[in-house]
């Protein structure tokens, strides 16, 4: 067999367990399209908050930088718990 079809092979190999890792979290999927949505919201209202001066805008800043983050934390616990899992 020759360098280029054993480099094929490993690539499919890579590709098909990346595959069914991901199949099998979509809880958290689930949760990063949700975290995704909410802090895409945050902004937008963030940035309408910022241009029309309203008093909520420091809030608003403040709720967005702690819902991403809070996001982040989230998810790397649902990984570190999904590979505890299945350990």
């Amino acid at each position: 067999m020759s360098d280029m079809e054993k480099k094929t092979i490993d690539e499919n190999e890579l590709q098909a367990e990346y595959n069914r890792q991901l199949s099998a979290r979509p809880v958290l999927r689930v949760f990063a399209w949700i975290g995704l949505i909410i802090i895409i919201a945050m902004v937008i209202l963030t940035f309408i908050a910022g241009v029309t001066g309203s008093e909520y805008f420091l809030g608003c800043l403040v709720l967005s930088i702690l819902v991403s983050i809070l996001v982040y934390v989230m998810l790397w616990i649902g990984k570190l718990l999904y590979r505890s899992h299945n350990k």
